[in-house]
């Protein structure tokens, strides 16, 4: 049997060659989405519809707001009212504990958490977390190990009902949203909420 000249050494790695630039340009576009899916602000993600803040929601920790008197379910509609702010504006954050790039962002989102709480003025948006961890334990063991309460409130979506609404598939993603639940700004990955780029957003969204 002869030899099929479409098989030759040289043949083959033209072959390889071409395979692999045109694995190339395919991959690329998918690379440039998922660092773009992570750009500040991100100003074009805006969520599907508007957040259920009647929908209520268990509460796991009060954080910095330990001092005020939560019930064990709270919505996010009674929490401005609550917390003094009726038409103020929220920055929800959903979250778990297995999620590394969560955990990488609670430092910036904690000190964020204590100067917006600090400030007078009701425009200021409130800082709070939703967790999607499966149990609330999960959230309390966490705080254990860090050794102290985490600096913020956390709710508890156990299910993911409450994100599903909302057509989340990324953890973390962050909201600042309106007293009525109207999104104003969507974040999806981690943030330094310290950067000059989003305190200049939120001084200016929330004047």
């Amino acid at each position: 049997m002869k030899d099929n000249p479409w098989f030759t050494p040289g043949w083959v790695g033209a072959y390889l060659v071409c395979f692999f630039l045109a694995f190339l340009y395919f991959l690329e576009p998918l690379i440039n989405h998922r660092k773009h899916s992570f750009d500040i602000p991100n100003a074009a993600n805006t969520a599907r519809g508007t957040f259920p803040v009647g929908e209520a929601l268990s509460v796991i920790s009060a954080g910095n707001f330990s001092g005020t008197k939560l019930s064990n379910q709270e919505t996010l509609r009674t929490l401005l009212l609550k917390l003094g702010r009726p038409e103020g504006k929220l920055l929800v954050n959903f979250w778990a504990t297995w999620c590394d790039p969560c955990i990488e962002e609670i430092p910036s989102l904690g000190t964020l958490s204590e100067q917006l709480r600090t400030r007078s003025k009701s425009s200021a948006p409130l800082v709070v977390t939703i967790s999607v961890d499966e149990k609330s334990q999960s959230v309390l063991d966490f705080q254990k190990k860090e050794g102290k309460p985490l600096p913020f409130l956390v709710l508890h979506d156990p299910d993911g009902a409450f994100s599903k609404q909302l057509g989340i598939t990324k953890f973390p993603e962050t909201y600042l949203i309106d007293s009525e639940g109207k999104t104003i700004q969507k974040w999806i990955g981690p943030q330094d909420w310290l950067s000059l780029e989003i305190l200049q957003f939120l001084k200016k969204s929330c004047t």
